[in-house]
């Protein structure tokens, strides 16, 4: 604890301080309490504030599902997919076939992220949290990703 002299003090500097703090604290506990307009919308906050909307928070999209894409006809049941790296471009003859809502290679199922995580760490790239819809296209070329956007879309 601090002690102050009374001769480092200004007398009439404190009281005067006392004296609007009293007054500050006086207002704030005798203040009349404020109730909401029964009109507000809450659903329509920004209006009535007068303020620009909050950006909404967006929404999840749902994750790629191989076992939709099969049954909308985009993918067919056991088709062969092509590992792809980040540039688009297949990585050797990496490829396992869809089983389900699955991948299969070499006889064992994976997601689509754990497998292409496994194998592009194998090539050189750093592993982690890999997209795997990214990473495998069709015959065609065209990556899961780009078909569940269309699946999306309708």
């Amino acid at each position: 604890m601090h002690t102050i002299t009374l001769n480092d003090v200004d007398l009439t500097a404190l009281q005067q301080a006392a004296a609007v703090l009293g007054r500050i604290l006086n207002s704030a506990t005798s203040a009349p309490a404020v109730k909401a307009k029964p009109d507000v919308n809450f659903d329509n906050l920004e209006e009535f504030l007068g303020v620009a909307p909050f950006p909404r928070a967006r929404k999840k999209a749902r994750k790629a599902d191989l076992a939709e894409l099969v049954a909308k006809r985009h993918i067919k049941a056991n088709e062969r997919l092509y590992l792809v790296d980040f540039a688009g471009q297949r990585v050797g003859n990496e490829s396992a076939h869809v089983d389900g809502g699955d991948l299969v290679y070499k006889g064992q199922r994976y997601s689509m992220s754990a497998l292409a995580d496994e194998l592009l760490s194998k090539v050189g790239y750093t592993p982690g949290a890999t997209r795997g819809p990214l990473h495998w296209a069709t015959e065609r070329g065209q990556t899961i990703m780009q078909l569940w956007s269309k699946v999306l879309a309708k």
